[in-house]
């Protein structure tokens, strides 16, 4: 009998690749989200559908009227409220381990740009900064 948990991080992986190819969310797409998006994506999938979620309407444009639909409050506020396709749990679930994956891989490739790069270094939240703007003149 295989370990169940092997079988799990498969599924998480498979809809990591699903986001990327099938998506077309490549690292340069992923390296843009700096202010914790995919973490926050990821924590609403996570709490979707349980007690400590905490929800608002939004309406999102459907032919030539408008759809109100309930999105977490923790949804990133500049992505789109359409990106947020909850389903059953255990789904709703691998795509939140996929998310997290994406923003731990945004955060390595940042510490490698900021390691090889004198000029840009990773900051306490994972954001990316170029230290020669840093002084705030030219």
């Amino acid at each position: 009998m295989s370990d169940p948990s092997v079988l799990i991080s498969q599924f998480i992986a498979m809809e990591r690749l699903r986001q990327r190819f099938a998506l077309e969310f490549s690292d340069e797409h992923d390296d843009a989200y700096t202010g914790n998006q995919l973490a926050l994506a990821a924590a609403a999938y996570l709490v979707h559908g349980t007690a400590a979620e905490r929800k608002k309407g939004v309406a999102i444009p459907s032919g030539s009227d408008f759809d109100v639909r309930t999105i977490p409050e923790i949804w990133p506020r500049d992505w789109e409220p359409v990106w947020f396709k909850p389903t059953d749990r255990r789904r709703n679930l691998v795509k939140a381990g996929a998310l997290i994956i994406a923003e731990i891989e945004r955060i390595d490739r940042a510490a490698v740009r900021s390691a090889t790069d004198p000029g840009v270094r990773v900051g306490d939240r994972g954001e990316i900064i170029f230290t020669d703007d840093e002084g705030g003149g030219p």
